[in-house]
């Protein structure tokens, strides 16, 4: 709240090229989310692990939980069932492909028509396909409208049209999206955004979105842990999701600060073990004088095939969830590690 502040105090709202670069993520159609319908329910991908067991079917779009959800050893052991009937949908043969039933080819966005919402600008982007589908690749539109034709469900609410579905999600979002028709049907076009959150409306500044409104500040909380190192699982250069991790991994280590590692007598390259009340993994350590005393760092995007022994750094990260919007703790594990 702090940092949003500062453009009112420096008379910047409203200002065209001013102001904070937020998110698009409500900003047009394509992010409505309402309730679930009549027998279905909504539940938090984070706690993949303790809801597989009571799951029969599971479909899997652009996601990889193997590797990437929390509490690793409990979303393997779900995977593993042979009562489970595991669909893959993806661009790339992940860990949570090779434990399916069935995969399925996905487009990549050089093969398919979309809109391309930018990450932290506000700009909406016309995308139009630069090659020729590879092999039976199909959209996420394209697989869904499939699915719903063999189910025998309203076909006029399940297109895999692009332009009709586009144009209902521009039509659909909190801001009227200005050139709607041009960004539709000029590939390479783009709308700029201007009154996205932080808003200033009757000469009031609202610097907290929706969900913090009503709530208080949130304030640090120290853990209470036996463990006394905290690992962070940040991105790297290379991977800043598992996808890329098939081709250009970054190297499968745990970086230690000097003041950590010499009382534990590990030195650099030295194979460690790492653990705590989740699992254990072996890796080998990096001395590392950047990090701060206290906290260790594993890469993200690791695949299985990259670790001893095939657990990741999520193995050791608990399936909690943040106190603001149901997120992973991610950067609240904490673990010992030791000489090998």
């Amino acid at each position: 709240r702090s940092v949003l502040a500062l453009p009112v105090l420096t008379g910047q709202i409203g200002i065209v090229g001013s102001g904070v670069m937020s998110s698009l993520s409500g900003a047009t159609g394509f992010a409505l989310d309402g309730p679930p319908s009549a027998g279905r329910r909504k539940v938090n991908m984070n706690h993949i692990g303790s809801l597989l067991p009571e799951i029969r079917v599971l479909f899997v779009q652009g996601s990889n939980p193997a590797v990437t959800a929390p509490n690793q050893r409990l979303v393997l052991e779900g995977l593993a069932r042979q009562d489970l009937f595991t669909v893959v949908h993806d661009q790339v043969l992940t860990d949570t492909a090779l434990l399916a039933d069935v995969v399925l080819p996905a487009t990549t966005h050089f093969e398919a028509d979309d809109l391309a919402g930018s990450y932290g600008s506000f700009t909406l982007q016309r995308v139009a396909p630069v090659i020729d589908r590879v092999g039976e690749s199909r959209t996420n539109d394209e697989v869904g409208a499939a699915l719903a034709a063999r189910l025998g469900l309203d076909l006029a609410r399940y297109t895999a049209d692009p332009v009709t579905l586009m144009s209902a999600g521009l039509g659909g979002g909190e801001l009227p999206v200005a050139g709607s028709a041009e960004i539709l049907h000029s590939p390479g076009s783009a709308v700029q955004f201007r009154d996205t959150f932080p808003s200033f409306e009757d000469r009031k500044a609202r610097l907290a979105p929706p969900i913090l409104r009503d709530r208080a500040v949130p304030t640090y909380r120290e853990l209470d842990s036996p463990y006394p190192l905290a690992l962070i699982t940040p991105a790297t250069h290379r991977t800043i999701n598992s996808m890329f991790g098939e081709f250009n991994a970054a190297e499968a280590c745990v970086r230690v600060h000097p003041d950590d590692a010499a009382p534990r007598d590990v030195g650099d390259g030295d194979i460690v073990r790492m653990w705590n009340d989740l699992g254990s993994i072996e890796v080998v350590a990096r001395i590392d004088a950047d990090l701060r005393p206290g906290v260790v760092s594993m890469p993200k995007g690791l695949w299985r095939r990259d670790v001893p022994g095939g657990l990741t750094a999520n193995a050791l990260v608990p399936d909690s969830l943040n106190d603001l919007a149901g997120g992973a703790c991610f950067n609240d594990a904490r673990v010992e590690i030791e000489r090998v």
